[in-house]
């Protein structure tokens, strides 16, 4: 039988604005799934599908406008396709394009610049968004900063001289491109810390 991932669109004061979106129907169920908001009201939705890129797991993206309307077909985010790529977030930036991050098959945290439309931004490859890179890095999570000109990716994996987890974080422009090293969030090191969550708030003077 087949599934489907779908997208409601809400108003604040009204509840649903239009039916039912179906973003992806497959015979496979698809997985993770994270969403942002261009400056336009247009939603960027970033999945992982059982198929979709010739092997294993895939990060797919698709693009509505704000009523609902489809902007574009599904298409597979990243480009390097061999193996599993899972878990992906995404995060506008200032410049209209999007940055979307995922766990590669290697378990590390790549991230890769796409514009609007989809297409890659800033040249064809991935890069790793962490340092540190012994262990698996997993529960990624992004969000565009209130300036629009900057991302914050946080993620939670193993660093060297600590037990356990640890919660990481790393800022990047709106190139994609990061502005300095990794950084620790967590002040309590015993134990692991997981599952990190993100959310930026607008700028007040």
């Amino acid at each position: 039988d087949a599934t489907s991932m779908d997208l409601h669109l809400y108003g604040v004061a009204n509840g649903a604005t239009g039916p039912r979106i179906v973003v992806a129907a497959t015979a496979e169920p698809e997985g993770a799934a994270d969403l942002d908001v261009f400056g336009d009201g247009s939603v960027i939705v970033v999945w992982e599908a059982p198929s979709g890129d010739g092997s294993g797991f895939a990060v797919l993206g698709r693009r509505f406008l704000s009523d609902g309307t489809a902007a574009s077909d599904a298409f597979v985010v990243t480009s390097e396709t061999s193996g599993d790529q899972r878990d992906p977030v995404v995060a506008v930036l200032g410049s209209d394009e999007f940055v979307v991050t995922y766990r590669n098959a290697q378990a590390k945290v790549a991230q890769r610049r796409l514009t609007k439309a989809g297409k890659p931004a800033g040249g064809k490859l991935e890069h790793l968004a962490n340092q540190w890179t012994a262990g698996e890095q997993s529960q990624l999570a992004a969000a565009g900063q209130p300036d629009g000109n900057r991302a914050m990716l946080v993620w939670s994996g193993p660093v060297a001289g600590l037990d356990g987890l640890e919660v990481r974080a790393r800022v990047l422009d709106k190139n994609g491109k990061p502005t300095g090293a990794e950084f620790g969030v967590n002040k309590t090191t015993a134990d692991s810390q997981s599952a990190p969550a993100i959310a930026a708030r607008p700028i007040t003077r």
